[in-house]
């Protein structure tokens, strides 16, 4: 008897995965590349406080990601507009923050959505492939992830020439972002489509 034939690589399945793993990402980058810039534009001139600033949202991950674990009985699309939720809430609190302390409120709620949804997408892109093709299919969702960290600089930098500038612009993200979460939490509520998750 010869050797079974391997399937053949999903690549459909690499293209849903990499469009709605980059597209997630740029919002995830919007923080996570421009940190720093956003206490600077809420009015922090020093290096030092704005590493401690930094740091101390950070922690937001954490609960994020504690968050993701508990949450067990929830669907990949409850977690993942869950986590758009938070994000369109802090990036729009951000864009309006009248002081920094606000900010830095705001900006945790971020962290904690960026700690949702980065396992979360994982999770989901894990419960798409089978065992064979998990290698190459995770390799090419990291480089689609990783893909967001360049082209949501420039994104947000567009929308900032059309607005009033940087932080204007993380509110426009903030506010696509809710109308993103609003339809994939319609889409989970309703049962439109079957997500495997991977967390079985």
């Amino acid at each position: 008897l010869g050797a079974p034939v391997p399937a053949a690589f999903p690549w459909r399945t690499v293209g849903v995965v990499s469009s709605v793993t980059l597209g997630l990402s740029l919002v995830y980058y919007v923080q996570a590349v421009q940190h720093g810039r956003i206490f600077g534009d809420l009015g922090v001139t020093s290096p030092a406080s704005i590493s401690v600033l930094v740091t101390t949202a950070s922690m937001g991950t954490i609960l994020g990601g504690y968050l993701f674990k508990r949450l067990r009985r929830a669907s990949m699309l409850q977690l993942l507009g869950s986590s758009l939720l938070a994000y369109g809430i802090a990036y729009i609190g951000i864009a309006l923050a009248p002081t920094v302390t606000v900010g830095l409120f705001f900006d945790a709620l971020g962290q904690v959505g960026g700690g949702i949804m980065l396992p979360s997408l994982i999770a989901w892109a894990l419960g798409k492939y089978t065992y064979e093709h998990r290698g190459r299919g995770m390799g090419l969702w990291g480089g689609a992830f990783f893909l967001g960290a360049f082209i949501s600089p420039p994104l947000v930098s567009l929308v900032g020439y059309f607005t009033s500038g940087f932080l204007a612009s993380i509110g426009v993200v903030g506010m696509l972002s809710l109308l993103l979460a609003a339809l994939v939490l319609l889409v989970a509520a309703k049962g439109i489509f079957h997500v495997a998750d991977g967390r079985e």
